[in-house]
């Protein structure tokens, strides 16, 4: 089911069924995953670059994180929901980090630690975006999909924050970082870039390889034999900095 407004009461832990389905036109452009912005398709069959990302970003899936001197341009995808579980950002196995909660077996309910909502959300980047998020006029935006982690105060700031009457897949982003926590800031006044510039079936299809792999990046299966710090405070960090899933 599509929902006119992001749901921020999310029940289950599943797909969320937030970002409306989009019409989409006919192209012939390629379904395969990227290694490179411009979406030149990757052919790992035989030569491959050196830091090639399809080599060295595991399942190919690479989650956008601006730095406190880089800003990040983006657009979440029409048509590719989120995806939620129940976490908790904790310490373990040697790092702070979005462990997966195991329910009635998990390991940090019983030690008394409140497991909250961690989301992921698919994203278009524009990678020729400078900081000011501005792609150089009369130059094409260099499209890239990645993948963004969201707590549950970042997840209802950025449903309050879209544009009146539509969804935040309706707008562009700025991902900003401040050392400690990333912040989401709408660029309300236009359609996103990708949009506007008729590549929309073109993002999706570059998109499509990936939404199976989305719900990996929720968070983390701790090792139920691992060392647990038992005095790291538990809560809602608002977006602080983790390694990532």
């Amino acid at each position: 089911m599509v929902t006119s407004n992001l749901n921020t009461n999310v029940a289950d832990d599943e797909e969320l069924n937030l970002l409306p389905a989009s019409k989409s036109k006919s192209t012939s452009a390629s379904t395969k995953p990227t290694d490179k912005s411009n979406g030149r398709a990757a052919d790992l069959d035989g030569e491959v670059s050196w830091g090639s990302k399809d080599v060295t970003a595991g399942d190919g899936l690479i989650r956008l994180k601006a730095t406190e001197d880089s800003k990040k341009r983006f657009a979440f995808i029409k048509g590719i929901n989120p995806k939620a579980k129940k976490t908790h950002f904790e310490e373990a196995e040697g790092k702070t980090n979005s462990w997966l909660c195991d329910g009635v077996n998990c390991k940090f309910c019983k030690r008394g630690k409140r497991a909250g909502w961690s989301i992921a959300a698919l994203v278009v980047s524009y990678e020729n975006a400078n900081d000011a998020g501005v792609v150089p006029k009369g130059t094409a935006p260099d499209y890239a999909i990645r993948y963004i982690n969201l707590s549950a105060t970042n997840f209802k700031k950025i449903a309050e924050d879209a544009p009146e009457d539509k969804q935040p897949t309706d707008c562009d982003y700025i991902q900003s970082y401040d050392g400690r926590r990333y912040a989401f800031t709408a660029k309300t006044e236009k359609a996103p870039l990708y949009v506007r510039n008729g590549d929309e079936e073109t993002v999706t299809k570059m998109a499509k390889p990936y939404e199976k792999l989305l719900i990996n990046k929720v968070g983390r299966k701790y090792d139920a034999n691992a060392d647990f710090d038992a005095e790291t405070e538990s809560g809602d960090l608002s977006g602080l900095e983790d390694d990532g899933a």
